[in-house]
């Protein structure tokens, strides 16, 4: 027998049983418990809907709905499925990602619709340091709405108040400033040929600016803006800006927290705001001549010789 030939051969079967062994071997993911803020059975609101008990596989109707904050390994966390039990004491698959997105596919959310709740979690609660129990409870509210808004009722007014001022920001996000996609001209370089932009859309004040030329003056009162370039600047450029916070906060993070025996429950990163943008060019007019053309006139006009020595048919006049 030739043993040098057979442990080779042997050498190459170990390695193959070893990858096969390893491929089959299941990767253990990340996983964390549910933790709940009742608020003492604070807030209760209207929801006729069909309820799931997963764990035990029944089902009853319900009228109403406790609106609870929920946490998972310290970080809030928001039910996507307020029609179906939710049991603490199961462990929660931790999922980001595509696998994130494929279980709120699975919990009945199209594409559109987690881009929505990304963005009301993002206006929600923490937006403008806002760490109210009033403001969670709202942005949970706020989500539900998203795929189960027609059946929903009687929401507290004091959430519905905090509703209002998340709807607020969502439509500040998704309007345009007056004066976005223009250019605008200046008469020339320095402060004397600043442009006053007003925003007629009364969004200005909460937008963010994002972007600097060197020389570009961007001066922003409310929903007013100042413009202006000094000499030797950029002669044109785009002025941007973020809708209500800046991107550089933008993280687009998703995690599902995910068991087939339990509620799906998700978290956010903050979405990417959308971008408002203006044109600028700087219509330089020192320095130049401007050319009167008044040769009819001296033609019928009576003049001295000495007129006729100075004058022609051209008048040039230097401005600026």
């Amino acid at each position: 027998m030739n043993f040098k030939k057979f442990g080779k051969k042997l050498f190459i079967l170990v390695l193959l049983l070893t990858s096969i062994f390893r491929i089959s071997m299941p990767i253990s993911a990340a996983t964390g418990n549910v933790s709940l803020d009742t608020h003492g059975d604070r807030w209760r609101m209207g929801l006729s809907t069909v309820f799931y008990d997963r764990y035990l596989q029944t089902q009853r109707n319900i009228t109403s709905i406790r609106i609870d904050n929920f946490s998972i390994n310290g970080q809030n966390a928001y039910c996507v499925e307020p029609n179906v039990e939710i049991y603490p004491s199961i462990a929660m698959e931790i999922l980001d990602g595509q696998a994130a997105l494929n279980a709120l596919h699975t919990a009945g959310y199209s594409d559109s619709q987690i881009n929505e709740m990304a963005l009301i979690s993002s206006l929600g609660y923490g937006y403008a340091n806002d760490f109210s129990e009033e403001m969670n409870a709202a942005t949970q509210v706020r989500i539900w709405q998203v795929h189960f808004g027609d059946v929903i009722s009687n929401i507290p007014a004091d959430i519905q108040a905090r509703i209002d001022v998340i709807n607020e920001r969502i439509r500040k996000m998704n309007t345009s400033l007056s004066f976005e996609n223009q250019t605008v001209e200046l008469n020339g370089y320095g402060e004397k040929y600043a442009v006053t932009l007003e925003d007629t859309n009364g969004i200005l004040s909460d937008y963010v600016l994002n972007s600097s030329i060197a020389g570009v003056h961007v001066e922003k009162n409310g929903n007013t803006l100042r413009l202006w370039v000094e000499k030797g600047s950029a002669e044109s450029g785009t002025i941007t800006f973020d809708g209500l916070y800046s991107r550089n906060e933008a993280n687009n993070n998703c995690i599902a927290y995910f068991n087939p025996q339990n509620q799906t429950l998700a978290s956010f990163g903050k979405t990417t705001p959308r971008q408002a943008s203006f044109n600028y060019r700087v219509k330089e007019t020192e320095g130049r001549i401007q050319v009167n053309k008044i040769g009819e006139a001296l033609k019928s006009a009576t003049v001295t010789t000495e007129e006729k020595k100075t004058k022609t048919a051209f008048e040039y006049e230097e401005i600026g």
